[in-house]
């Protein structure tokens, strides 16, 4: 039996203009690829941030080009050796193809993403919810929004920095990560912050130099005060060994390394080398979401707010308690249609 494929372009509007340093934006797009076999639907979804330069036509080129009767008849290790072979390879693609492989397979076999991989969802950590650079007078609605989360992440890396971060301690005592999306220049000036926030309830750093600056990255690692976490530093598993020598930890996201799959090879090795592991996430739908909060107990932190940072999610939100994901007995993904 074949399967018929269905691939929509889709724009995620944002709850709020997203701010992180260098740009801002109201939407994301992105490209839903639907897999229909033997009365199953799967889904998956590659997520399209600017930065990345990949559009949605550049995926559609891609997935149009793919043939899925291999993709669903083959091991998942088969299925990436088949797409890395693959002219112009688009990692949100292959993304898209691994969260549905996964989603059918595991419907198929009457399990969950988490039971295939026999993770252990009582492990799941708290996911933060992002609060976007904005005017400070903004923060306090913001954290009001994010009631059901405990821990917070905000984007820093502006002129605007401090009063953010004022405004954010004046509206809340909730613990918090900062992004400063390679934001920081001078590595005085970060010692300084990196010392307050510390003092303010700030448990992580996540890129705070441009990623070729590995000397002021180095230095801040040293002293010790936070954990240092890779995010734009790392694209790749070669890059692990690289990234423990400068940072204390790696930010992994399912759309820059290709879907779950390739996402634990990583944590795998992450592990191997005492590195801590944020697992994170685009502007996403449910569905990227839901697909990495399978394997989210196995690491330390998480990032998987998407859907409550959208206005038009195609899937009903996960349901949330004291901060965490919380799966279902459902099989595949767990995802429902709105």
């Amino acid at each position: 039996m074949n399967v018929s494929t269905t691939i929509t372009p889709f724009s995620i509007q944002l709850k709020h203009p997203f701010g992180v340093s260098g740009h801002t934006r109201t939407s994301t797009p992105i490209v839903l690829l639907q897999l229909n076999y033997k009365g199953y639907i799967a889904y998956g979804e590659a997520s399209l941030p600017p930065y990345l330069g990949v559009t949605q036509h550049d995926v559609i080129t891609f997935l149009q080009t793919i043939n899925f009767n291999f993709i669903i008849n083959n091991s998942i290790q088969d299925v990436h050796l088949y797409l890395a072979q693959q002219p112009n390879v688009l990692m949100p693609a292959v993304c898209a193809i691994d969260i549905a492989w996964h989603d059918l397979h595991c419907k198929l076999n009457n399990s969950s993403i988490a039971e295939h991989y026999s993770i252990d969802i009582a492990n799941m950590p708290q996911t933060t919810f992002t609060i976007g650079i904005d005017a400070p007078s903004t923060i306090a609605q913001k954290v009001q929004e994010a009631n059901d989360f405990d821990l917070l992440k905000i984007k820093v890396g502006s002129a605007n920095d401090i009063a953010l971060l004022n405004a954010l301690k004046l509206a809340t005592n909730k613990p918090f990560m900062v992004d400063a999306n390679q934001g920081w220049t001078n590595i005085n000036e970060a010692v300084t912050l990196t010392h307050w926030l510390k003092a303010n309830g700030c448990y992580i750093i996540e890129q705070p130099f441009s990623k070729l600056n590995n000397s002021a990255t180095a230095q801040l690692k040293q002293l010790n005060i936070l954990p240092i976490i890779a995010d734009e530093a790392f694209q790749q598993i070669a890059d692990l060994p690289a990234i423990a020598t400068n940072y204390d930890g790696v930010n992994i996201k399912l759309m820059k390394c290709g879907g779950i799959y390739p996402a634990l090879q990583i944590i795998k090795e992450a592990k191997k080398l005492n590195l801590q592991i944020l697992l994170g996430s685009m502007n996403e739908s449910s569905c990227a979401i839901l697909a990495a909060a399978h394997i989210a107990p196995l690491c330390h932190y998480a990032d998987l707010d998407g859907p409550w940072l959208i206005t038009n999610n195609p899937f009903k939100n996960p349901t949330v308690a004291q901060g965490r994901i919380q799966l279902s007995n459902a099989t595949g993904l767990g995802l429902e249609l709105v």
